[in-house]
């Protein structure tokens, strides 16, 4: 295991004082969070985990690499979709102590699913007759959402994964209130109804729930690219073939993943037409680039 696992596993491992078993419960239900707020399916025979997503297949089994475990996805008798997760146990209780696991079932009420447009998912489920709603996604989507903004720690962690090179999630969660929740469902239930304007509908209603959010984590994802992207990549420019690249990431993950797959070469000029604020900045900033791509002296 990895540094990070050990780690992880050290302070879900048997807290004494009561700060490390706060710090730990904080621990777990951020690793439960990524087990919960999915699309993962599992093979419960063998623990092996698929889904149309590789960054969720990869945090699912990175949360089974320190103990958090998706065990299973099943139907009740009423069709209510249930995710149980096998966890570590914290605090005090003949069921708590080192070495001791639980169940923890999760009813999925409903899913608010990722688009492009909202670039985040949220579960609303219910645990031990509690409400949740578990809300994971990219960090500029899940800024306007949350209780207080991200701090500059959160900040510098979210810049030092994107330098990586690393997709970055940030998770949030928060329970919901009976009543409220029942107000929203029937909105809801409505909205997915609906004949006309159904998305649009539907991603109004979830920014309804989706809201007051309390930060739970960050998580940070390898971008790992297939076998022969570089090569290809590199084949194609020799070749005078003119590439774009269209992604949604962070600036600084977007070039270092435009290194690495050869898009971008050592000693190449960058111009950065990033953060402008206006249409008027853009045409300024592009038209100063023009000059510095024809190599003007005055620009």
């Amino acid at each position: 295991p990895v540094l990070g696992q050990l780690q992880v596993k050290d302070i879900l491992g048997e807290p004494s004082e009561p700060s490390e078993q706060s710090f730990a419960q904080n621990v777990l239900w951020f690793f439960i969070c990524i087990s919960v707020c999915h699309t993962v399916q599992v093979n419960s025979k063998d623990m092996q985990y698929s889904g149309p997503s590789p960054d969720e297949v990869a945090l699912v089994e990175g949360a089974n690499s320190v103990g958090v475990s998706l065990k299973s996805r099943r139907k009740t008798e009423l069709q209510k979709e249930e995710i149980v997760v096998c966890a570590p146990s914290i605090g005090s209780g003949e069921n708590r102590g080192k070495g001791r696991v639980t169940d923890h079932v999760f009813v999925v009420l409903h899913t608010i699913e990722f688009s492009a447009e909202r670039k985040r998912m949220s579960v609303l489920c219910q645990h031990e007759g509690v409400i949740h709603c578990i809300t994971k996604g990219a960090d500029i989507a899940l800024a306007t959402v949350l209780t207080s903004k991200l701090g500059a720690k959160e900040e510098d962690h979210l810049r030092f994964f994107s330098e990586m090179g690393l997709r970055t999630l940030v998770v949030a969660s928060k329970t919901v209130d009976p009543s409220a929740f029942a107000s929203w469902e029937s909105q809801w239930l409505t909205a997915k109804g609906s004949l006309e304007s159904r998305t649009e509908r539907l991603a109004e209603c979830g920014a309804m729930i989706e809201k007051d959010l309390q930060l739970v984590g960050i998580s940070a994802v390898e971008d790992r690219l297939q076998e022969g992207v570089p090569t290809a990549i590199a084949r194609l420019k020799d070749a005078g073939i003119r590439l774009w690249v269209l992604t949604g990431d962070k600036t600084e993950t977007a070039v270092d993943i435009a290194y690495s797959c050869n898009l971008f070469s050592q000693g190449m000029e960058l111009i950065f037409l990033t953060n402008s604020a206006d249409v008027a900045a853009a045409s300024e900033r592009l038209a100063t680039a023009e000059k510095s791509i024809k190599g003007d002296s005055n620009c």
